[in-house]
């Protein structure tokens, strides 16, 4: 061995320690990783997503310490599931919020180890807090709906807000759906005018299922004229989060809604319900709601005047 220099011979033995890195190291090696999951997702919701981990290093950092990531154990994954105990305790935050970052830490390192070839045991492994039951979302109610539509019903919000609640009442669609739709996506000219839900350059879609044509009639056919005698969303093309949660805040602050169980969402599960309670065959409601058909599927389905036959019979009309 001695033509070897000193270096040679220890990395030749096994001697040589294997390289460090931080968290932050390790956070972008799988970010680079899981890229191809992206393509079903808006920006806003990456951005929403890395945020989320990026933030689980700091309080991990925070709790236990910066350590490189070889140097994480078992101990120290308990120790930060200690400092998430008593945080939950102290703030009365949901447990919720605990375990999506261990989760988020659990997955990072699976994530890097798989890179390596490693068969590590993941430290983030069973260390979760346990959970109540989370409180279901249930649909609003017609009435409720109604006063949501009426003009200057939910003061202070700002019109875009406002047209996407209305753009989404008689259509079905979810609001990352209908804030994510470009002006391509609506078809005001067609003999029926409809929105296509459909893959574009700010959003995917939640599954292969989910790309639909959709009738535009009533309060959601006067939102989607505004939408493109504005110009589009502008500014708030793709922003569901932030919208969703200002939305919410107006829809709590209203008076109007007052179930917790009750969101923006919930006018989805109106929309289904709608559907279920006039016995709308279960291919039609899939085909509306963007969700798999579980029997073997044939032709195309519905065509648009039937789709919009079948909701203007509940259609909530504009005022």
């Amino acid at each position: 061995m001695g033509q070897h220099s000193a270096p040679e011979q220890k990395a030749i033995l096994g001697m040589t320690p294997e390289p460090q890195f931080s968290l932050s190291d390790a956070f972008d090696r799988f970010w680079d990783y899981i890229k191809d999951e992206w393509s079903r997702v808006s920006h806003d919701q990456q951005r929403v997503k890395r945020n989320i981990y990026l933030k689980a290093i700091r309080n991990f950092e925070e709790a236990v310490g910066a350590l490189p990531f070889q140097q994480v154990e078992r101990s120290h994954a308990v120790q930060f599931r200690g400092w998430w105990v008593e945080r939950v305790k102290a703030k009365g935050l949901k447990p919720y919020t605990a375990n999506r970052e261990i989760n988020s830490l659990r997955r990072m390192f699976g994530v890097n180890y798989d890179i390596d070839g490693l068969s590590t045991t993941n430290p983030f492994s069973g260390v979760r807090l346990k959970e109540t039951a989370e409180v279901a979302r249930i649909p609003l109610e017609t009435e409720q709906i109604l006063a949501l539509a009426k003009p200057g019903a939910l003061p202070g919000l700002h019109s875009d807000f406002a047209r996407l609640l209305r753009l989404l009442i008689n259509t079905g669609m979810r609001p990352v759906e209908a804030i994510g739709l470009e002006l391509d996506d609506v078809m005001l000219d067609h003999e029926v005018p409809h929105v296509h839900v459909r893959k574009n350059a700010v959003r995917g879609l939640k599954t292969d299922h989910s790309e639909r044509l959709l009738p535009l009639v009533g309060v959601s056919l006067q939102a989607a004229e505004e939408l493109v005698t504005t110009g589009g969303w502008g500014k708030r093309l793709g922003k569901n989060m932030y919208a969703t949660s200002i939305i919410n805040r107006a829809l709590r602050e209203s008076g109007i809604v007052t179930d917790k169980r009750q969101s923006l969402y919930s006018l989805r599960h109106w929309f289904q319900d709608q559907l279920t309670k006039r016995d709308v065959v279960d291919r039609a409601q899939a085909q509306l709601m963007g969700h798999k058909f579980q029997r073997p599927k044939y032709g195309y389905g519905k065509d648009l005047a039937e789709l919009r036959g079948i909701i203007v019979k509940f259609a909530i009309a504009a005022p």
